[in-house]
């Protein structure tokens, strides 16, 4: 008898922190511009774009020295490859689930503190002084992309 108790509130837990977790919404460039913008990070005359076969790329160099480069991919497939191949240039070997759709990665590296976070078919990608970290988090939690 505890040991059927016992299973159904194991069950039970699991369902519920299972239900718990939520998809991110993936936003686009005129979200990530209009935040940026918003919250005072830099001009817009700072952000740039440049548009490939794979999809586009939005960099801004923010006021306070730190980059952020948000990619609009063809599709998740190219969004995922370029997420693990910054983690791999950056030498990151941790990475987490983000929600139940998104992937992400931070890290203090020799260059400077990394934050990547890929929902769908966008990466967000930024970089800078260690001192700039929880600006990053900031920025990606309006976004909707980061909790902590």
């Amino acid at each position: 008898m505890r040991r059927t108790a016992l299973a159904a509130v194991i069950l039970s837990m699991t369902m519920l922190c299972g239900c718990m977790e939520k998809n991110i919404s993936a936003v686009n460039f005129d979200k990530f511009s209009k935040t940026m913008l918003e919250e005072g990070y830099c001009a817009e005359d700072s952000i740039s774009t440049s548009d490939t076969e794979d999809g586009t790329c939005y960099g801004v160099l923010t006021d306070n020295g730190w980059v952020a480069v948000f990619y609009e991919c063809a599709d998740e497939e190219i969004a995922e490859i370029e997420f693990y191949n910054e983690c791999d240039a950056a030498g990151i070997e941790y990475v987490k689930t983000l929600g139940k759709n998104g992937l992400s990665a931070e890290e203090n590296t020799d260059e400077g503190y990394v934050l990547y976070i890929k929902v769908g078919k966008t990466c967000l990608m930024m970089m800078g002084p260690e001192e700039n970290s929880s600006e990053m988090k900031k920025f990606a939690k309006k976004l909707g992309y980061f909790e902590n």
